[in-house]
């Protein structure tokens, strides 16, 4: 849910967008049923998702460091996205940009038990580590999807931004 449109002048970011965002490829039937799973599994309802190719990834994540020009390229062409992107503290003092292996940990923490317990501990792993695994994961997830989305229900619809 949706409040004023103000904008944080440190950071350029609309403080009415939730704390903590998920950036997916919404092209891609893999990373939108990881989607569906992280919010059905989500029980304090923190996770917000958006499209990586969508309006609140142009809003929010130029003021984090992530060129325009890459968010105009992956637009015209998803095979260009290279990870998966959270933001921690949107509209905040201080949001936090984390990709890979790191995002999916900090989503992890977000989960409910067993998976914020796996998300803590994962941290004691090292990143070359667990980014290969994601990158394994990465070039092999349109193998992976199953053959249609799996949407979430309407009452977690609403937590998709764009």
């Amino acid at each position: 849910m949706r409040q004023s449109q103000q904008t944080d002048n440190r950071t350029g970011i609309d403080q009415g967008l939730p704390r903590f965002i998920v950036f997916i490829d919404a092209d891609c039937i893999f990373c939108s049923n990881s989607a569906a799973w992280m919010l059905r599994n989500d029980p304090r309802g923190q996770v917000h998702i958006a499209a990586l190719q969508g309006e609140t990834a142009r809003r929010v994540l130029p003021a984090l460091g992530i060129d325009d020009d890459y968010l105009q390229s992956i637009r015209a062409d998803n095979s260009r996205i290279d990870s998966i992107i959270c933001v921690d503290g949107v509209g905040g003092d201080n949001p936090r940009l984390y990709g890979r292996s790191r995002a999916s940990r900090m989503i992890a923490r977000h989960m409910g038990f067993p998976w914020n317990l796996l998300g803590w501990l994962s941290w004691w792993i090292p990143d070359p580590v667990l980014d290969w695994l994601y990158n394994l994961v990465k070039r092999n997830r349109h193998r992976l999807a199953k053959e249609r989305c799996a949407l979430p229900g309407p009452e977690l619809r609403l937590r998709y931004l764009d």
